[in-house]
């Protein structure tokens, strides 16, 4: 199975799953997202058959569509947390249009296409700096139940430290 096949399999697959739903959270742009895929699958299996030799057509509403498309997906990966289906889901989209595109060539689907990998690759960022900093913020609360003799000299640090972190959410708390 080529790996054209394999997208086209996982964003197929994805799409008749009842969770699409629920991550995509909007009929139409689900509906959108469907016929696109099922308008570029050939378009696309056709260039790479004739490796771009033959002369593919181009609707003028399936750019539209696809503009759309990756608009909607910024919005999706700036303001919800996406689960790890709906992140590969998106990757395989975007992999699937940037192909397409190389038919295409439209400098705003390329730029689109960019921003979206750019903010899946930030919110996973995110998402790790997030896990790390609850991990530390353990640890401290375990070293704050915990003071054995050798950190008597540091007591006055780790007291510091607790009354920083108490004024910074004390001035979160005053600022919402």
């Amino acid at each position: 199975m080529s790996s054209f096949q394999e997208t086209i399999n996982i964003i197929k697959n994805y799409l008749s799953t009842d969770f699409s739903f629920y991550f995509i959270n909007n009929k139409e742009m689900h509906s959108k997202i469907k016929k696109a895929v099922d308008e570029l699958e050939p378009k696309v299996n056709e260039a790479i058959t004739f490796n771009n030799e033959k002369e593919i057509s181009i609707v003028h509403q399936t750019v539209t569509d696809i503009k759309e498309i990756l608009d909607y997906f910024n919005y999706k990966i700036v303001l919800t947390k996406i689960d790890d289906n709906f992140k590969n889901f998106i990757e395989h989209c975007l992999l699937l249009f940037s192909n397409w595109n190389k038919i295409v060539q439209e400098e705003e689907i390329s730029t689109k296409i960019a921003i979206s990998k750019e903010l899946l690759n930030f919110q996973q960022s995110m998402v790790n700096t997030v896990y790390v900093l609850q991990e530390l913020l353990n640890e401290y609360e375990k070293i704050k139940q915990f003071s054995p003799p050798s950190f008597e000299i540091s007591e006055h640090y780790l007291q510091e430290l607790e009354k920083k972190i108490d004024d910074k959410e004390r001035e979160k708390k005053e600022g919402e």
